[in-house]
């Protein structure tokens, strides 16, 4: 036919983990590093950190980075393929906000964790609405996205949802999801929240 057709399997795109937000406490403070480890590449964070960042942590969840003061870092990459989660729920509009504050206060989120969480999320969840949502196991994340933290924390607690948008009707019955219970904070302390949205 005198020309080629490129044909595409979007479900073998590697999907990006956007909108990581680390917030790393210890009281008293302490000097931290965090760097990706591979299969994890990073191509965007902030502050500006290719290979991770070194800083102080504080005890209220920044890092003290050359002495400026970070509220919380961010990253952006790229890991292995990897499947949606089996299981998920299919949730509305009407009921978004409310179903993604009762699971990211089961997984251990603190109010202002889950309400930077939701500014990054919910419009885009919302505009893709109703949408399939689900969240990975823990090892999970440590397997495509390990992160060496120098000191060893004494909480590491990780929160990616798995999100696409959903062809049949909302389903959703008001309670939260079935998650083991969060470890109690104390210590050296970081936090990690993030997700993916498939097409």
């Amino acid at each position: 036919w005198g020309r080629y057709v490129r044909l595409l399997r979007k479900d073998f795109e590697l999907p990006a983990m956007c909108e990581p937000i680390l917030y790393t406490y210890a009281d008293p403070p302490t000097p931290l590093s965090i760097a990706p480890r591979a299969p994890l590449r990073f191509f965007t964070t902030r502050p500006h950190g290719p290979d991770g960042w070194q800083g102080i942590a504080q005890p209220d969840g920044s890092l003290l980075i050359d002495g400026q003061r970070w509220p919380e870092l961010f990253w952006e990459g790229r890991s292995l393929w990897f499947r949606a989660p089996e299981e998920g729920v299919v949730v509305g509009v009407p009921e978004l906000e409310t179903y993604l504050r009762l699971a990211l206060a089961a997984q251990g989120l603190t109010p202002r964790e889950s309400a930077g969480f939701l500014n990054a999320w919910l419009p885009a969840l919302t505009e893709a609405a109703p949408v399939r949502i689900a969240f990975h196991e823990a090892e999970t994340i440590d397997a495509l996205a390990p992160l060496d933290v120098t000191p060893s924390p004494d909480v590491f607690l990780r929160v990616l949802m798995d999100a696409a948008p959903a062809s049949t009707p909302p389903d959703w019955d008001g309670r939260p999801p079935v998650f083991a219970p969060p470890p109690e904070r104390e210590g050296l302390v970081v936090v990690e929240w993030g997700g993916l949205l498939r097409e």
